[in-house]
Parts: structure tokens; C-alpha cells; sequence
């Protein structure tokens, strides 16, 4: 039928990006650590217009460094979500390829069955 990869690979592979990703879920940041305490409320929620509650001042050296941890997890975040859905997408054209194989055996079977020329190739 084709050069299809087993459950197990399957599987193994899956546990593979997970373990790569860090992810668990779409909503779910690489890592929760190092953000700024007002910036939390908004990350928590999922909202990003509750950013505009956070209060305008000048940022200390450390709030700075926060920021751009913060930048850097949403990079990685991003990095993240790209392989998932790459990852997605072979699953999906996969799933495509093997459903095609069973439906050309299908045909194949039901043209056997109404004596059709070219059955069962």
C-alpha cells in the first residue's frame, strides 16, 4: 500500500515535537516566567487589549529586561506554533494520502465486483 509509518512511529514522533515544543496547549506560552507584573493580567486573560490598562512610566533596567524576555518567549512561542502546525499539516497529508490508497482499492474492488475491466490491478 505505501511506505506508511506505524502507530508507534507515529506516536514517538508526536511525543518527539511535544517534548521539542514545549507546548501543551494553543493558548499556552513556552515559558510563564520573567513577565512583567503588569503585563500579567493581560497574558493570563488571553486579552491583548487589556495591555492598554498597563500603567505608561518609565521602565527600571530590570522591567527592561523583562520586556525583552518577554519579546524573546513570544518569538520562541511563535517558533513553536510554526512546527505544530507543520507538524499538523504532514499528519494531514498523510491522512490524505492513505485515505486515497483506500479509495483507489475501494474502486478497484468494486469494479472487480461488477466485473469491470482493470479490478484488482
Amino acid at each position: 500500500m505505501g511506505n506508511y509509518k506505524t502507530q508507534e512511529e507515529l506516536a514517538e514522533e508526536r511525543q518527539l515535537l511535544r517534548d521539542a515544543v514545549s507546548l501543551e496547549d494553543w493558548t499556552e506560552f513556552v515559558r510563564r516566567d520573567d513577565i512583567p507584573l503588569d503585563l500579567r493580567p493581560a497574558l493570563s486573560a488571553r486579552r491583548p487589549d487589556m495591555i492598554s490598562l498597563a500603567r505608561r512610566r518609565p521602565l527600571t533596567a530590570d522591567e527592561t529586561d523583562k520586556v525583552y524576555k518577554l519579546l524573546v518567549m513570544l518569538f520562541r512561542t511563535n517558533e513553536a506554533l510554526r512546527a505544530h502546525t507543520k507538524e499538523l499539516a504532514r499528519m494531514v497529508n498523510d491522512w490524505t494520502q492513505a485515505m486515497n490508497s483506500v479509495k483507489f482499492h475501494a474502486d478497484a474492488i468494486a469494479d472487480f465486483a461488477s466485473f469491470k475491466r482493470g479490478g484488482l490491478r
